[in-house]
């Protein structure tokens, strides 16, 4: 339940972060004057932006989905049980993949 209520969060937080590629307003404020932002994307350039991101993390999203569901699977089918440690091993390894994965995808879209 506490990894259903965790994934509930993130994609919660993840579509305010999409809707917010489509809104018109900037919300990027600086409280120094010397700081340079570059001009605010256009509508169709946040859209493709959004698109990109999405393309590139679709794929460690649907792990995690994977995951959610191999664990529940193994919890609810007698046949299937694993045991506590290697459920969290397997969700400590999908955990390093994401983050390599998530650090690489947020430099490659910020240039």
């Amino acid at each position: 339940m506490r990894r259903l209520c965790r994934y509930a969060v993130t994609f919660a937080f993840s579509q305010r972060v999409a809707n917010s590629f489509l809104n018109d307003r900037v919300i990027l404020r600086s409280h120094n004057a010397d700081v340079n932002w570059p001009e605010p994307q256009t509508k169709t350039q946040r859209i493709a932006r959004a698109a990109d991101f999405w393309w590139r993390i679709s794929p460690m999203v649907a792990g995690y989905a994977a995951l959610m569901i191999e664990s529940e699977i193994s919890i609810r089918l007698p046949g299937f049980s694993a045991g506590e440690s290697e459920v969290e091993a397997k969700w400590l390894e999908q955990h390093e993949k994401g983050s390599r994965s998530a650090l690489m995808i947020l430099f490659i879209i910020s240039e």
